[in-house]
């Protein structure tokens, strides 16, 4: 029940946001990070910065769809220890990054992370045999990219260095060395600037 009464707040928070815009955006963000993040026992910290005043409707529950889809893949697949979303509003754009402290995406696997139908759950045949769920993700990051111009940053705790791949009007370009700790970030600018939001 207690989870139940979870669920049916935080839709309802995602609906205010839809209706009341900005001020309730931050609210949602953050119940969304302390559910998602905080309730796996990892540390979140959120962090707004500008007045999303062109967050109401479509926009605001977008940016929860995206901000929710990239917690989940540093909770469940990235062993992430702390996760931080910022959201930046500037006269014409809004910006959204979301880093994790987790096990990182290596080099040669992060332009397949902006793949469409790509999935990090299957590595070997074996994993086939054990798929526990009939649903098929792993379009989160090619869609983030669709609506924005988008930076994927990654390092592995085994690698000297960072690497990261930009997404821009769908051409993804190749790796370059990045500075970054180990982990990853998701820096999506100019939300929705080819879309009518």
């Amino acid at each position: 029940i207690k989870d139940h009464i979870a669920e049916v707040r935080y839709t309802i928070l995602e609906l205010r946001t839809t209706d009341e815009g900005s001020a309730d955006l931050e609210e949602a963000l953050r119940e969304a990070g302390d559910r998602i993040v905080g309730g796996a026992g990892i540390r979140f910290e959120l962090s707004v910065t500008g007045t999303p005043r062109a967050c109401g409707s479509e926009v605001g529950r977008e940016l929860l769809r995206i901000a929710r889809e990239a917690m989940r893949n540093a909770v469940r697949h990235a062993g992430a220890t702390c996760v931080t979303v910022e959201l930046r509003h500037t006269d014409d754009a809004l910006h959204l990054v979301i880093s994790d402290n987790g096990s990182g995406i290596p080099k040669e696997e992060l332009a397949l992370a902006l793949s469409r139908h790509a999935t990090s759950k299957i590595a070997t045949l074996d994993d086939l045999e054990s798929i526990r769920s009939l649903g098929f993700r792993g379009e989160a990051l090619a869609s983030i990219a669709s609506v924005s111009a988008l930076t994927l940053s990654s390092r592995t705790h085994a690698a000297k260095h960072a690497w990261a791949v930009s997404v821009e009007n769908g051409a993804v370009a190749e790796p370059k060395p990045a500075a970054h700790e180990p982990g990853t970030s998701v820096e999506a600018q100019e939300l929705f600037f080819n879309t009518p939001a």
